[in-house]
């Protein structure tokens, strides 16, 4: 089961192995550091998610409510890090979207490497999965 859960200190400590794995697959450490993601829950700029089995942590996402220049809101699911994603891929995914639609979003929105776009496929058929191309000049 995954849920959306207060961003207070001790959530974040639990999480953080995990949204730092993620941080450090994908390659962002050195630009999105661990420390500045647990900031941005505790002040309430993200919110945090936490899957959990049989009482233990398997998954941990940062999401991030952004504002379009047109005003239309949109929710990025900024990090996913954890590990039996196919466990609680569909919750999370189901309780996300609820979340940013009673916020007010029109658009999910979600960066990642290569592969996510065949799994966001199987949840959303008519997705958009265009590419973010990133070049790191050094």
């Amino acid at each position: 089961m995954i849920q959306l859960v207060a961003g207070t200190a001790e959530n974040c400590r639990i999480a953080a192995p995990l949204l730092d794995k993620g941080l450090v697959r994908q390659k962002v450490e050195d630009k999105y550091p661990l420390e500045w993601c647990l900031a941005e829950i505790q002040s309430n700029r993200a919110q945090l998610w936490m899957a959990w089995e049989h009482g233990k942590l398997t998954g941990a996402v940062m999401t991030i409510i952004n504002t379009y220049p047109s005003g239309l809101k949109y929710l990025d699911i900024f990090l996913l890090g954890g590990w039996k994603f196919h466990k609680w891929a569909m919750d999370g995914y189901n309780a996300i979207k609820e979340f940013a639609l009673s916020q007010g979003c029109v658009t999910l929105a979600a960066g990642g490497r290569s592969g996510w776009s065949k799994v966001v496929k199987k949840y959303e058929p008519e997705a958009r999965t265009d590419s973010l191309i990133a070049i790191n000049l050094r």
